[in-house]
């Protein structure tokens, strides 16, 4: 039996301890993350023939060691957790979390941050449109810019798309929050939509169409994460989530099929779902195909930057403000092979740690990785004593949660940058000002104590 049986074989496996480690809990980092290689494991399978697979044991064993790896870290954070927490203590406050009032935001607020995220998208799309010669939705245009968004666009433009991305989280958080621990008519929070669609559609123009997922899964996430906070943890089921996650994954195939013209050539791929099937199996199956081949991989082996492929941010930030000044080569791309033309350059999770530092050194990465996760995972949201500490967390950990969700792709850390920092920041600060909990008063920057607590303070102000 082929090695690529044999991964799927652990990957079940591996979900079913999962499962029982983490007790059925479908958001757990570990559950996620096998469930996404799972995927990517049949979708290499669905391709079998047309991509006329091979499947080494040595991929077989790295991959297999690494999920194990994530599932084993997890299981000893959640243990820790698990016995250093007071059972009575869990959820004590609950009740007052249930009790106190919906997120307000002063008419006053509402027109100025719907302004502010209109005019950044604007000011992105109006650089598109200068960099396709007046024409809005040229192909061309949308697809160069995919490919070099700083260069085409402009700074100017380029960081005003950045910033309707990341203020349209809050507003999301604040639409969730409202609508499903309070029930409130979607009516009365629509207008906290606007920034996200106005978010929606700088993806659109920039061609980045992971982001989709980022605030798919960042929905999903708050969603699950108020309602357990509500109805406490184990009354949440995942059977509850199985329709709107298939709608989801309907409207991702949808986004992804549609623009497939725009920012990738369809000329490879003939039917909707061989071209998922691409987008998900592939990864892996090049991981396969590079792994005994590290002038594929790491076309330089850069003695004194170690982890250069793993922590590309990194030396690209160094760089940028002189402190290196050396010419790296990027990661190259490999075709997958048989009747397929197409192929790609990233290489799951696990590629860039195992080629800068080996077998051990991938191991440690992994689990320092998902220990961060998992030990944010634990701490604020799965036994934690007091949700009111857990409100700016869950803003941020649902914001970046699709570094785990996307592990079947690549390692997110080469995407990281210094200016995630500031995005963090900014989404915090806007929360804040929307929630009254941040706010100017005689040309003072006020910031309120219950700021980190803000569902607990029942003063006017919140009301």
């Amino acid at each position: 039996m082929s090695y690529l049986y044999w991964l799927l074989i652990v990957e079940v496996s591996l979900l079913i301890l999962s499962c029982c480690v983490t007790s059925m809990d479908f958001t757990s980092p570990s559950f996620i993350t096998v469930i996404v290689f799972i995927i990517a494991t049949l979708s290499i399978i669905y391709n079998k023939v047309y991509w006329r697979v091979t499947f080494t044991k040595e991929t077989f064993l790295l991959v297999s060691l690494g999920l194990f790896t994530i599932v084993f870290v997890e299981m000893i954070i959640k243990t820790y957790y698990n016995l250093n927490v007071k059972r009575d203590s869990i959820w004590i406050d609950q009740k007052e979390f249930i009790e106190a009032a919906p997120y307000y935001v002063p008419n006053h607020l509402k027109v100025i941050f719907l302004m502010f995220s209109t005019v950044c998208m604007i000011t992105y799309v109006i650089g598109v449109i200068k960099t396709s010669g007046m024409q809005a939705f040229s192909v061309q245009a949308i697809g160069v810019v995919h490919l070099d968004e700083e260069l085409e666009v402009g700074t100017v433009a380029n960081i005003a798309g950045r910033i309707s991305k990341v203020i349209c989280f809050p507003s999301l958080f604040i639409f969730l929050h409202n609508i499903i621990k309070y029930n409130k008519s979607v009516r009365q929070n629509i207008w906290l939509l606007i920034p996200v669609i106005n978010s929606c559609i700088y993806m659109f123009f920039s061609g980045a169409r992971s982001m989709y997922l980022s605030l798919i899964i960042a929905a999903l996430f708050y969603s699950v994460i108020f309602r357990r906070f509500k109805l406490g943890w184990y009354k949440v089921k995942i059977k509850k989530y199985i329709v709107p996650i298939i709608i989801m994954a309907f409207i991702m195939t949808l986004v992804f099929v549609g623009t497939r013209d725009i920012v990738k050539n369809k000329e490879y791929t003939t039917t909707p779902l061989q071209y998922l099937t691409y987008y998900i199996g592939s990864p892996l199956y090049l991981f396969d195909k590079i792994i005994h081949n590290t002038q594929i991989a790491s076309p330089v082996h850069y003695k004194n930057y170690p982890g250069y492929y793993t922590f590309t941010w990194l030396y690209s930030e160094l760089k940028k403000i002189g402190i290196i000044n050396y010419q790296f080569q990027d990661v190259q791309f490999v075709y997958i092979g048989g009747s397929f033309k197409g192929g790609g350059n990233v290489y799951t999770i696990f590629s860039n740690p195992y080629h800068d530092f080996g077998l051990i050194g991938m191991l440690i990465f992994i689990a320092l990785f998902y220990g961060l996760y998992c030990v944010l995972y634990y701490k604020y949201f799965r036994y934690n004593r007091k949700i009111s500490k857990s409100i700016i967390p869950l803003l941020m950990f649902g914001n970046y949660y699709y570094f785990v969700v996307l592990s079947f792709y690549t390692a997110m850390t080469v995407q990281f940058r210094t200016q995630i920092i500031l995005e963090m920041i900014i989404s915090m600060v806007v929360f804040g000002v929307l929630t009254g909990y941040i706010s100017f008063n005689n040309g003072k920057l006020i910031i309120k104590k219950e700021f980190i607590g803000a569902n607990y303070d029942k003063s006017k102000n919140n009301r």
